[in-house]
């Protein structure tokens, strides 16, 4: 089971704590071993070196506290990590189908942001990739604008040669009349 992500005073680092109850052969837990994931230091899969800046990755206890989020400062590790998340954002996340990835926009920070999410039910784990909705608008239009510029040209070329076709048609069939 995870813990919620904390600051160890011992490690003097925010670590994500893991437990496993150890049961006897009664079914009755006499031990918890206790394991801690530093967030922010060595090669563990939370240590996120290359992440473009405008993506963001978190993953969201089923509590609504957030577990991990990269990109993050440490300046915010306190705000980040020992409070809730939104509560109309929460209850966006709560309505997501257990293990089926699903698309949602949600308001952060006066921003619009779109967001792909799952729900693990194993871990009461969501996880979910956010990008501002004006990047991906602007990368959208980037490759749409030279398409659309494309199809007007052809568009542009086929009604100029089918004009000067009908055009010569017409000079010929008076030709004939005549």
């Amino acid at each position: 089971q995870l813990g919620r992500t904390y600051y160890m005073k011992a490690l003097k680092q925010w670590v994500v704590p893991i437990r496993m109850a150890i049961k006897d052969k009664n079914g009755q837990i006499p031990l918890v071993m206790t394991a801690g994931i530093k967030i922010d230091d060595g090669d563990t899969a939370l240590h996120i070196k290359k992440l473009p800046e405008y993506v963001q990755i978190q993953v969201i206890k089923d509590n609504g506290y957030i577990q991990f989020q990269n990109p993050i400062n440490k300046t915010e590790y306190e705000r980040i990590f020992g409070s809730k998340v939104n509560k109309s954002y929460f209850n966006k996340l709560k309505s997501i189908s257990h293990n089926k990835t699903q698309l949602i926009e949600i308001n952060q920070n006066k921003q619009e942001y779109l967001s792909s999410i799952i729900y693990i039910k194993d871990f009461d784990l969501y996880f979910t990739v956010s990008m501002s909705k004006n990047i991906i608008i602007k990368e959208y239009l980037k490759h749409l604008i030279p398409l659309v510029l494309l199809l007007l040209i052809l568009l542009l070329t086929l009604y100029y040669i089918f004009k000067k076709n009908i055009t010569e048609q017409i000079k010929a069939d008076n030709t004939i009349k005549n």
